[in-house]
């Protein structure tokens, strides 16, 4: 014999439950980064980020002027170190080990 549907009370109650559950990741977290701001001392923190924020845009803006051949090169060389880096690296050697 099938079980009786859920009752509204039932589902309402498990939509208490997410929220509640929500609500408190969200305020742990938000307390958590707040206590992290406060701590910061942002005088010396951001000429640090800025210039770091300048070297990337300055380094993507000198990409898009090389030539197209180039950035083709560059752009398989990138993919080859991702493989490399990433899971597609275990995947490969125990593709190897199979065969």
């Amino acid at each position: 014999m099938p079980a009786p549907p859920a009752s509204l009370l039932f589902h309402l109650s498990g939509t208490v439950l997410y929220l509640f559950a929500v609500l408190s990741v969200a305020a742990i977290a938000l307390v958590f980064l707040l206590s992290i701001v406060r701590t910061v001392d942002f005088s010396t923190f951001v000429p640090s980020v800025v210039e770091l924020l300048l070297m990337l845009g300055l380094l993507y803006w000198t990409t898009t002027l090389l030539p197209g051949p180039v950035r083709k090169v560059g752009k398989a060389a990138g993919k080859q170190v991702w493989k490399w880096i990433g899971k597609d690296r275990h995947e490969e050697t125990s593709r190897r080990r199979r065969h």
